[in-house]
């Protein structure tokens, strides 16, 4: 949805070297165990020769009702964190906002922590020793990433939740900075 058009707005912004990705976890693993980094490589690919860095926030809950703000969209219900976790017995719930329905993971449950795990492992062993990386947004729970489920559970999560998803990022990423 956010696609750029024309990259050389970029070059109007005297100092600008950073590209954010926010992307679906849903999108970079459909299949436990199986990744795309497509999505990400395709922006490495291009923008890094030219000396930006690249940072990333990888989401577990989307809220939009864009057709394309989640990598899965199962039985009428979006999938920031894929089906498969939910599947693989995950606690959770499916949200009707107005706008779309959504499955939001339980942010401590101990299934959706251990594929948490899983991926960001993965993630990690791939970029996180990369030299153009700026950072890693730790991006796991809330709406958008952003820590609040104000537009889905409206449920806070506790500070055992967001200790057990910082621990997940602190236990994986040895080089990049972390915010």
């Amino acid at each position: 949805r956010y696609a750029i058009s024309d990259d050389s707005l970029f070059a109007t912004f005297p100092g600008m070297d950073l590209l954010y990705l926010r992307l679906a976890w849903s999108y970079l693993e459909p299949e436990d165990g199986k990744f795309e980094w497509k999505y990400i490589d395709r922006v490495v690919d291009k923008y890094v020769p030219k000396g930006y860095n690249v940072s990333f926030r990888i989401t577990c809950c989307e809220i939009g009702p864009y057709p394309d703000s989640v990598g899965e969209l199962t039985d009428g219900v979006n999938y920031a964190t894929p089906s498969w976790v939910r599947k693989a017995g995950a606690d959770g719930t499916v949200v009707d906002n107005g706008k779309t329905r959504l499955w939001v993971p339980k942010w401590g449950d101990p299934v959706y922590l251990e594929k948490l795990d899983q991926f960001h492992k993965a993630f990690a062993a791939r970029y996180d020793a990369k030299p153009w990386v700026g950072f890693v947004d730790i991006g796991s729970i809330g709406d958008w990433g952003e820590g609040h489920t104000s537009f889905s559970t409206k449920v806070t999560p506790t500070k055992q939740e967001v200790k057990a998803n910082i621990d997940v990022y602190l236990k994986n990423y040895r080089k990049c900075q972390l915010v």
